[in-house]
């Protein structure tokens, strides 16, 4: 019995031995950058409020209907270049507070809608144009396209271009309020 006690001991101490012959090395990279870029939704302050439009449930009937398409901008302006490391382009990070599938859940606290999100999409000028990009927050985040930072420095704006609107995610949508939250911020590439 004492032998097969060593013998198990053995065999440990060999697993252990061969767990910790697998080693490797993780480096971490990235930057910290002097930006004094001024940034405001809808010409207003960086935090605001895009009120969308009172619907009918009829017009949310089935599954992935939309309705009251709200346009809003993210304006970034007034930018210092950054030379080191060399900043080129900008997007816009989209955190979401709660998803429902791709979208934003609908979070409100008394008398929520049921079945229905808020969708964002990337705004091509035309509301409701079929060249509009969903953002899918299945992760959690989206992004917006990039576009050139040297457009906002000095006097220049950088406008992103955004719509959001009501989704049904399932048929049979009922009535109630509609809220749902986002964090954004800026990414230097």
């Amino acid at each position: 019995m004492k032998l097969k006690q060593i013998l198990l001991a053995g065999i440990a101490a060999g697993a252990a031995n061969m767990a910790m012959a697998n080693t490797g090395t993780i480096t971490f990279s990235g930057q910290v950058v002097d930006s004094t870029c001024a940034v405001t939704v809808n010409n207003t302050t960086a935090s605001a409020t895009v009120t969308l439009p009172t619907v009918k449930i009829q017009e949310l009937a089935n599954a992935n209907d939309t309705a009251g398409a709200t346009p809003f901008t993210i304006d970034v302006t007034g930018c210092t270049a950054i030379t080191t490391p060399l900043i080129t382009s900008i997007k816009t990070r989209f955190l979401a507070q709660n998803v429902n599938g791709a979208n934003l859940a609908n979070t409100a606290g008394t008398t929520p809608a049921t079945k229905v999100a808020i969708q964002l999409l990337q705004d091509t000028g035309v509301i409701g144009s079929t060249g509009d990009t969903a953002l899918n927050f299945t992760t959690g985040y989206a992004e917006s396209g990039t576009q050139p930072l040297a457009d906002a420095i000095g006097l220049g704006v950088v406008k992103f271009p955004f719509v959001a609107r009501y989704i049904a995610v399932e048929n049979g949508v009922t009535a109630g309020t509609v809220q749902a939250i986002v964090d954004y911020e800026l990414v230097y590439e």
